[in-house]
């Protein structure tokens, strides 16, 4: 670059001159050229890879990229993770060969439950019916939707000399109805 400097004079008593005339000197530096460097990424299990806000890679578990010496941004991104992404400054010097792991987290798959039917009929109609010990709010005759399985019907029918109770065990596959018809009657 092109430097310039002038000189004051300055007295015992504080008084200064007025500035001598500028004279300037120069420094010349040739630019050095710093060979690239290598970044090694690992992306637990997958992402998106970007360098400097460019796209490098999509859906990668790892992966290598030649970069110029100096600083540069890397952003990983999962949509489906828990922290969606991570960012992080790497330094590359000449000839350097940086490593990065990254790694996301997922909220546990949630499983997925399969229904079937079961449809409640009582002669007469009316009774109060309980499925695996808790009252349905609709009485008989009704379908109920429930997930597959085993589960115990309960009808129950309130007569004069108090109530009646019908049971019955049923198994109930996926998309399947499953008929449980109770006697009240004599």
């Amino acid at each position: 670059g092109t430097y310039f400097w002038r000189i004051y004079a300055v007295g015992a008593d504080g008084l200064r001159s007025l500035p001598s005339a500028a004279w300037s000197f120069s420094i010349d530096r040739p630019e050095i050229e710093l060979p690239a460097g290598t970044l090694a990424i690992t992306v637990q299990p997958r992402g998106d890879v970007y360098v400097d806000d460019s796209l490098i890679a999509r859906n990668q578990p790892t992966g290598t990229i030649q970069l110029d010496s100096g600083t540069h941004v890397v952003r990983v991104e999962n949509s489906g993770s828990r922290e969606r992404r991570h960012a992080d400054t790497v330094q590359i010097l000449g000839n350097d060969r940086v490593e990065r792991s990254y790694a996301f987290t997922f909220p546990p798959a949630q499983p997925q439950v399969k229904y079937g039917k079961i449809n409640v009929g009582s002669r007469p109609r009316g009774a109060a019916v309980y499925i695996d010990g808790e009252l349905q709010k609709q009485k008989t005759n009704y379908t109920f939707q429930v997930p597959t399985g085993r589960h115990i019907v309960r009808g129950v029918l309130a007569g004069p000399d108090g109530n009646v109770i019908r049971e019955d065990t049923v198994r109930v596959a996926t998309n399947e109805s499953v008929k449980v018809i109770f006697e009240f009657e004599p």
